[in-house]
């Protein structure tokens, strides 16, 4: 039989060589892990199912909205969420019903302008089940945006395997949801209906068994209050990262259409799924960071390097034997593109990391101005190549 204490010395011995707690990162990154794997999984399901069993115009417009959603989400605060984690991290955890109060009432403001897009769709193009799913998600959008945040009592405690399976449910029921209601050929509003009901209804149960919690624990007289500003300071960072996520989306949908939106979605799937992994992953380091818990970063980087090639490799290999059986022929298009977007893969990993190190460290506004001048890059690029095509 193996030796618990010569398992424990040999993690030891190379988690001081690395440069990272290996012993930390195996317990709480495995979990991570299946949450994420599942959670990919389950999206491609659902790609699968819009593809065999809705249409493209369905499929660019139910992305479209969620596109709109995501932007003007900049009104529920979401900065709070690790402004929160942060309080929790220090002991109090409190913070998490003070930030769900400000993210309710902050996400009010979008309602407005939600309903706005509405009247607009309406005048523009008259397709009233459309404009129906735009009131859908005005109305929702307060609930589904603030009432998220209830993951953040158990990651502040670095206990990471209640919102796996929670999370792993909740996103299996809306995915069986969605695939039910494509196969009896159901309409946009209800789509929507169901991923943003299901979810609210969901993180309302969830916030509730924290809030519960918390009201029936001690507050810890040490730990540290909501830092609003800080959650306003990445707030301003998210909704960079929002705006440069779905910008391409909406301006997609609106300068080639819907049609040509579901091809991009697709083929952006997996480079998606593979950033919502490595968040979730860092995730379990920012409790860490936030005590101030020192990391060797420039093995840190040189590890991310790497994990970026393997990365790289495996969706290489995976799309080029299953895109095609998985999708058919009339999403070729969107097979073109992920193969000559899959060399983001390789850097991923270590902006994932940079985005976390300097989120932990208050770096905001230099980050924002590293992200603006990245995607005014980007632009540049896109209009000098825009002539070249796949192949």
């Amino acid at each position: 039989m193996s030796d618990p204490q010569n398992e424990n010395n040999i993690l030891t011995r190379c988690s001081r060589i690395i440069g990272l707690d290996l012993s930390y990162f195996f317990r709480s990154g495995f979990i991570v892990s299946i949450r994420y794997g599942a959670l990919a999984l389950l999206g491609l399901a659902l790609t699968i199912g819009f593809a065999r069993l809705g249409s493209k115009e369905v499929l660019g417009q139910y992305q479209t909205i969620l596109a709109v959603l995501g932007v003007v989400s900049i009104f529920s605060l979401p900065g709070l969420n690790m402004a929160a984690l942060k309080s929790v991290a220090s002991g109090n955890d409190k913070a998490v019903v003070q930030a769900v109060k400000l993210s309710f009432f902050g996400a009010l403001l979008g309602v407005p302008i939600l309903l706005c897009y509405a009247a607009y769709s309406f005048i523009i193009t008259r397709d009233v089940t459309f404009v129906h799913a735009v009131i859908i998600g005005s109305v929702l959008f307060p609930f589904y945006y603030a009432l998220n945040t209830w993951y953040v009592f158990y990651e502040g405690r670095s206990q990471f395997f209640p919102v796996a399976w929670r999370t792993i449910a909740l996103n299996g029921v809306v995915t069986m949801s969605l695939l039910t209601a494509l196969l009896f050929q159901a309409n946009l509003a209800v789509l929507l209906f169901l991923f943003l009901g299901i979810f609210t209804m969901a993180n309302s149960y969830f916030f509730f068994e924290v809030y519960k919690k918390i009201t029936s624990t001690p507050v810890n007289a040490e730990g540290s209050g909501l830092d609003v500003r800080y959650g306003l300071y990445v707030t301003l960072q998210k909704f960079v990262f929002s705006l440069t996520e779905n910008l391409p989306t909406l301006l997609i949908a609106f300068v080639f259409g819907f049609e040509m939106l579901a091809i991009f979605q697709i083929s952006f799937f997996f480079i998606s799924a593979i950033s919502g992994f490595l968040s979730g992953l860092s995730a379990t380091y920012l409790p860490r960071l936030f005590r101030y818990s020192k990391l060797s970063h420039g093995r840190i980087i040189a590890q991310h390097l790497v994990l970026g090639m393997l990365l790289f490799a495996c969706v290489r290999v995976g799309i080029e034997l299953l895109f095609s059986p998985l999708y058919g022929d009339s999403y070729r298009e969107s097979f073109l593109i992920v193969k000559n977007f899959s060399y983001l893969i390789l850097l991923l990993p270590l902006k994932t990391f940079l985005l976390s190190f300097f989120t932990v460290k208050e770096k905001n506004i230099f980050m924002v101005f590293l992200i603006l001048l990245a995607h005014m890059f980007s632009i540049l690029a896109l209009i000098m190549t825009q002539g070249l095509a796949f192949s």
